[in-house]
């Protein structure tokens, strides 16, 4: 199983965007020992991330102008690229849609030899390269330091410093990334079994209700024209439903599933919220808990000023109301957060500098939440 391997490994949590905060010596690292003269690095990773996992190798640990910079899932998941240089010049660009997952670890092997070729393996670390590339100056002897991040919202959880795959001789079993063929194959018969599920419309009997458990808010707009107040970012969610579960002995003690939003029922909310926002991940457990992520959404609402015969210095204070759609049932909203996190806020308005979010815990009518909205100069 892939757990008795990442055991072995050190981790590295990368949750603050794309961010290289911090940098490992690789001739410290207990497993970085290239067994081939040619070799400058060799390095083993495994990844657990829904999309945009980058590893950074430098001269320095810090973001250096000698660095190589490798993407895995970039854009959503969509693509993989080797560049020079924190942000650089690609060097090597390649379509690979869907080849993270923040359920199944990927592993990923980088192989630098002193003439500068990069050979980056994912998955399959036997096979032929994932990327291969050259780097444009011979100067691969200058990478000392390893680094990991992410981008945006995503999570990352980079599990390095493993031990390098070693020969059947020695008596330690060969890691090639195919490991895990049994386990992708009782989630695809679980995949294949929901979908033989049917397309709820409503929520199940007795629902429990939808908890909002994260917040992100990175933008703040209010129009003086048209009184138009508007935040934008990226939310969490979760509720039970208990149709879906299922017996996690039948599929290869497959206990969670990701990529599940078009499979399952999920929560729609009426236009009068002003409300927009799409669940880029969807992740379902044997239980029936329902994990999503929304990585951005727009929150509007008119908001009227009040006279204010302290200006420039007056507060004002606004709502915005979350409406979820019934159809027969109704959709309980409950808030599990008694704050907000703010993601590098931009806030553009015309006459107030300081935002304030307060979430109001008490419910109107069960299914409406309710966000308030404070704004002053001071």
């Amino acid at each position: 199983m892939w757990f008795n391997v990442l055991t072995r490994c050190k981790q590295h949590n990368a949750i603050n965007g794309y961010n290289y905060r911090a940098f490992f010596k690789l001739h410290e690292l207990d497993h970085h020992n290239p067994a081939n003269a040619d070799l400058i690095v060799d390095l083993l990773v495994y990844v657990l991330a829904a999309r945009d996992g980058h590893i950074l190798l430098s001269e320095q640990n810090k973001t250096a102008p000698t660095a190589l910079e490798i993407v895995l899932g970039g854009g959503g998941n969509t693509f993989s690229q080797i560049r020079f240089g924190q942000k650089g010049s690609p060097l090597r660009t390649k379509a690979s849609a869907g080849l993270l997952s923040p359920i199944d670890p990927l592993p990923v092997r980088v192989r630098i030899d002193t003439e500068g070729q990069v050979r980056v393996y994912a998955g399959n670390l036997t096979g032929e390269p994932f990327m291969e590339t050259m780097m444009p100056k011979k100067n691969a002897s200058d990478l000392r330091y390893v680094s990991f991040t992410t981008w945006g919202t995503a999570l990352a959880k980079w599990f390095y410093d493993c031990p390098l795959p070693a020969n059947s001789t020695n008596g330690t079993a060969l890691i090639d990334g195919n490991e895990l063929e049994q386990e992708f194959d009782g989630k695809q018969r679980l995949l294949d079994h929901l979908l033989g599920v049917p397309r709820w419309i409503d929520p199940p009997v007795n629902f429990s209700g939808v908890q909002i458990s994260q917040m992100y808010i990175q933008g703040f707009v209010y129009d003086q024209t048209t009184n138009l107040v508007e935040l934008s970012g990226a939310m969490g969610l979760s509720w039970k439903d208990p149709r879906y579960r299922w017996n996690a002995s039948d599929f290869d003690n497959t206990t969670v599933v990701g990529d599940v939003c078009h499979l399952i029922w999920t929560p729609s909310f009426q236009s009068a919220s002003l409300f927009t926002g799409t669940f880029s991940l969807c992740y379902l457990s044997n239980e029936g808990t329902v994990i999503v992520e929304m990585d951005e959404f727009s929150w509007a609402n008119f908001c009227t000023l009040s006279d204010s015969y302290r200006w420039p210095y007056d507060t004002n204070a606004c709502h915005l109301k979350l409406l979820t759609a019934s159809h027969e049932r109704h959709v309980p909203m409950h808030l599990a957060i008694r704050s907000v996190n703010y993601n590098t806020l931009e806030h553009k308005n015309v006459r107030w500098d300081e935002v304030t979010c307060i979430l109001n815990r008490i419910m109107m009518l069960v299914v409406v939440i309710v966000f308030a909205i404070g704004f002053s100069k001071p």
